[in-house]
């Protein structure tokens, strides 16, 4: 810091202090201490020990944060050679992706927002090898979806709006990684880096699990954000564990309110059952024990540790170093001590003797001192020496006084502007407070007269219904007396139709006999009605079928779709089978997208209209499907999901008159012992 600048410090009390200005390295060398000691020793306390399942941690609210993104960079320069390729699912500002980027890393980002992206494009480096992506990840390709933004905080942008200040303000279609990876070409990812608001779980559902596993992978857990999706942490954790991951918590205090810094709270290892239901943080998934061990060795560095406030005391900073208390007398080994000290720093002592004797003050002493000692010593001319150091003393005294009034006059001034700020700062908080409260006051008064007015209303509703009230009571009386009536003539009809029943009964045992051997025999003509009516041309003399080449389809342009409804374990695959001998048949057994996990459990927890958009892949990918097959071609798919998460879909967003359903029917008994065989 220069010289000539006075350094001034504005506390809570309003007081000024003004400090002598002295650059650092030199500080440090009166100090005797170097710059490593300095920091060590305004550490926080070390993180709290003996607390079972804890990596790191716990730190209360305010005293940590923590990089993850920083430590797994660490961790994966510490263990591959070359620059690698990241994947960076939600890019945001380009706050993770940046350390891998510096370090020449193929960084592919994926960043719908189109405010983040210019914000992105406006950060990055000329010589990163980053390529941004504006389609949002998910597991089916080629939705268009709604994209959210919120006033709260540019990190909280999505398909979801959790937030009530959520508005969509675009749309976006989708990719999946595996259609992503191939079409680039990337056989391997290092780091798969997941941030979309909660639907994490999407995007590892549309990776290429079959061909390639990341190194390193890294997404958000908040079940705030994935119950409406249909999912929670433990099953996003357990995604990751089942596919050979050892999954890390970094668990941070809970959120008060977003678009600020957060704090860390601690870092375990996840076990089922561990994950607090309102936690929330991130999953850092490593390929095994070892290279988990490894990360969280290295992770200490990265956790940023906030400095905690310094008890005021009249002690010098460097006397606090020292470890000096305030106040205590110095003995003798103090004594010792502090010559020791001032015998180390005698250049730094004499440098700044040095300054001082070369500048106005110090060399008008050293003429006084001079001429003194002339005259002191009896030098022919003392007298005159003595009249000349009184001179020099009367300049010098004068001088220094004047240069201390200056000073003072400096911190007055400095303590008036100070104390003008504050109360000009707090005039203006109370006209704020004042004009609030006016504001409130009002908004109270009028929710009184609403409130009147509702309370007008209700008395003016009450008589009403107590009017009502009364005309539904006699209307009563009369209904009972009509209704004894009618039970007094309902008793002699009774006793007529049991007569009549028991004439009967064996009739009726008889009828039922025999419609049920018609239903044995109408059921066995019903499937050949069917199976005719859809590919079938007749029967071959051993009792089999003929399957017809081309059958005419006038329903939906051409195109037919068969689909099967049956509990599960009732024959659907052969049925798909035996479908797509035939000419003319595309025909499947439960095509991707399956529709079971969090589609399943949303059809089971909430109404089909609210799940109704998130259930439509299945209608998108079917078109797919039918883009890709001649236009005669029968679509058939043998699928135990389509009566439980989406025939309404497919009823919907087809036309009906083109879609057939093939019941199957199995014995309870026989189901039962299927599923047993299959171990359930």
């Amino acid at each position: 810091m220069p010289g000539n600048v006075d350094v001034f410090n504005l506390n809570p009390n309003s007081a000024v202090d003004i400090f002598e200005t002295m650059d650092f390295e030199t500080a440090l060398q009166e100090a005797q201490v170097t710059r490593r000691s300095v920091f060590r020793t305004f550490d926080p306390p070390a993180r709290a020990t003996g607390v079972e399942g804890l990596l790191l941690g716990p730190f209360e609210r305010g005293q940590a944060g923590f990089s993850e993104a920083d430590a797994i960079h660490a961790y994966l320069s510490s263990v591959i050679d070359q620059p690698g390729v990241m994947v960076d699912v939600g890019a945001h500002f380009g706050g993770s992706l940046a350390p891998f980027a510096n370090d020449g890393w193929a960084v592919l980002g994926f960043e719908p927002d189109d405010d983040n992206r210019a914000e992105l494009a406006k950060r990055r480096a000329l010589d990163w090898d980053l390529d941004v992506d504006t389609r949002a990840v998910s597991y089916v390709d080629d939705m268009i979806l709604p994209f959210y933004q919120s006033a709260e905080s540019t990190g909280v942008s999505g398909l979801s709006p959790f937030l009530d200040s959520h508005k969509e303000v675009q749309r976006v279609r989708t990719v999946t990684l595996n259609t992503f990876l191939a079409e680039r070409g990337i056989e391997h990812v290092h780091f798969l880096k997941i941030d979309t608001e909660g639907h994490d779980l999407d995007v590892l559902e549309g990776f290429p699990w079959d061909r390639d596993r990341p190194d390193v992978v890294l997404c958000e857990f908040e079940n705030r954000k994935t119950e409406p999706l249909g999912y929670q942490t433990e099953e996003l954790a357990a995604t990751l564990h089942d596919k050979g991951y050892e999954v890390l918590i970094s668990e941070w205090h809970p959120v008060v309110r977003y678009g600020v810094p957060h704090d860390f709270r601690a870092l375990r290892r996840w076990e089922p059952g561990c994950v607090h239901p309102e936690a929330w943080g991130n999953l850092i998934a490593v390929r095994g024990r070892e290279a988990s061990d490894t990360l969280v060795a290295m992770s200490d560095p990265f956790v940023k540790r906030k400095f905690q406030p310094i008890t005021e005391s009249t002690s010098s900073p460097l006397e606090s170093m020292q470890g000096r208390a305030v106040g205590e007398r110095p003995t003798s080994a103090s004594t010792r001590s502090m010559a020791r000290r001032i015998f180390d720093r005698r250049n730094a002592i004499l440098r700044r003797l040095a300054r001082w004797y070369a500048s106005p003050s110090g060399v008008l002493f050293l003429v006084a001192l001079a001429l003194g000692l002339a005259a002191v010593a009896g030098v022919p001319g003392a007298r005159w020496y003595a009249a000349g150091a009184l001179v020099a003393l009367a300049v010098f005294v004068p001088y220094k006084f004047s240069r201390e009034q200056v000073r003072n006059d400096r911190r007055l001034d400095v303590r008036a502007r100070a104390l003008a700020q504050s109360a000009g700062a707090s005039q203006r908080e109370l006209a704020e407070i004042l004009e609030a409260t006016d504001a409130r006051i009002k908004d109270l008064r009028e929710q009184v007269a609403r409130i009147g007015q509702r309370a007008d209303a209700s008395r003016t509703a009450l008589s009403a219904a107590q009017r009502k009230l009364a005309e539904i009571h006699e209307a009563t009386d009369v209904g009972i007396q009509d209704l004894r009536e009618r039970i007094v003539r309902l008793d002699q009809d009774t006793a007529a139709r049991l007569t009549r029943v028991a004439e009967n009964q064996a009739a009726h045992q008889e009828r039922l006999e025999t419609e049920r051997a018609q239903r044995i025999e109408g059921f066995a003509g019903a499937v050949d009605v069917l199976a005719s009516s859809l590919f079938l041309t007749g029967e071959t003399e051993d009792g089999g079928y003929i399957l017809q080449k081309s059958a005419p389809f006038d329903a939906m342009k051409d195109r037919r779709l068969i689909f099967t409804a049956s509990s599960g374990r009732a024959g659907s695959h052969y049925v798909a089978q035996l479908l797509g001998s035939a000419e003319n048949v595309y025909a499947t057994h439960e095509a991707h997208p399956y529709m079971i996990g969090h589609h399943l459990r949303a059809v089971l927890d909430r109404p089909l209209d609210l799940t109704y958009e998130h259930r439509k892949v299945k209608a998108t990918a079917i078109r797919a499907t039918l883009a890709g097959i001649p236009r005669n071609v029968v679509y058939a798919e043998s699928n135990h999901m389509f009566i439980k998460t989406f025939h309404d879909v497919i009823l919907n967003e087809f036309d009906p008159s083109g879609v057939s359903v093939i019941l199957l029917r199995r014995r309870l008994d026989e189901v039962l012992k299927s599923l047993l065989e299959l171990g359930y």
